[in-house]
């Protein structure tokens, strides 16, 4: 779409609507057009805009689908401009060529996308830790099974590991048990209260990630927000389909489902027609941590 800026009345930011105007330069969001004698003027009047969304695939793998596209094209269809693939790591012993393997194989994906790592605790390891740090992924997804495997984990190695690239570490809890959930997460508060381990609590991660877990993991500024020099990912909805807009404290942003998402500047899908081709995407890393905050 070249050089061009919109200006909406419209724009939702995490749970507020607020007005702005936005200019598009080189794939990025712009403070200022270089070329302004031949920016385009983007109409908007009937939409309501938000920043590309960003997905875990936690409900449905992208490592686990025979046909990954048909996934893909799932998340691009809920306005998803990058897409954390999980990674499931059962060994100690291989898990830096998985991780270079799974890299290659994701390589012809249709947008940007990053690699998280999940891994029973019981393997948890400080070298892992450093590794997936010094590749600046945005976190590593624990499993835990019961509270005593949390309990075998020299925490202090780990508290340490994570110091120069604080790579979060997120547990995740699936026992069927009530009782031993209450247990685990009560022991997984009190480890990293006593070690200190950085660690992020979010509510669901079947939704698109909120503004504070995309800030701590150091995803955002690059993406998830309309911000200069952050990729130019955006969505614009049809207001018909949101009744008084301003008047919603019931809005599910989430839920919304756009009528057009610009990724990289570009047209991605419109009229519910996905336009992306395969292997437009690209493999991308965070930022610093919690360094926006």
């Amino acid at each position: 779409m070249g050089v061009y800026y919109f200006y909406s009345e419209f724009f939702f930011d995490e749970n507020s609507w607020n007005t702005q105007s936005v200019s598009v330069e080189n794939e990025k969001f712009a403070r200022e057009l270089c070329g302004k004698g031949n920016a385009m003027e983007l109409n908007t009047d009937h939409f309501w805009v938000g920043p590309g969304k960003v997905y875990l695939d936690y409900e449905e793998p992208v490592y686990y689908q025979t046909s990954p596209e048909n996934t893909i094209k799932k998340f691009i269809y809920r306005g998803c401009t990058l897409l954390l693939c999980q990674m499931p790591v059962l060994s100690h012993t291989n898990y830096k060529e998985k991780f270079n393997q799974f890299k290659k194989q994701l390589s012809g994906m249709a947008i940007d996308y990053m690699i998280v790592p999940r891994l029973p605790v019981s393997i948890l390891k400080p070298d892992l830790v450093r590794y997936f740090g010094r590749k600046r992924l945005p976190f590593i997804l624990l499993d835990a099974n019961n509270e005593q495997e949390l309990k075998e984990v020299k925490w202090e190695w780990i508290q340490q590991a994570q110091g120069l690239t604080q790579i979060p570490l997120l547990l995740v809890t699936e026992v069927q048990t009530k009782n031993e959930n209450k247990k685990i997460a009560g022991t997984w508060e009190s480890i990293v209260e006593t070690y200190g381990i950085f660690t992020i609590i979010e509510s669901s991660l079947a939704v698109p990630l909120s503004k504070n877990m995309l800030k701590m993991t150091g995803i955002s500024p690059y993406k998830g927000e309309i911000l200069a020099q952050a990729s130019a990912d955006y969505n614009l909805y049809l207001q018909h389909k949101v009744q008084s807009i301003d008047e919603q404290p019931e809005f599910r942003y989430h839920k919304a489902i756009p009528e057009v998402t610009v990724a990289k500047g570009r047209v991605i899908k419109v009229n519910h027609i996905i336009q992306c081709l395969e292997g437009s995407g690209s493999y991308t890393h965070v930022s610093i941590p919690r360094h926006f905050i």
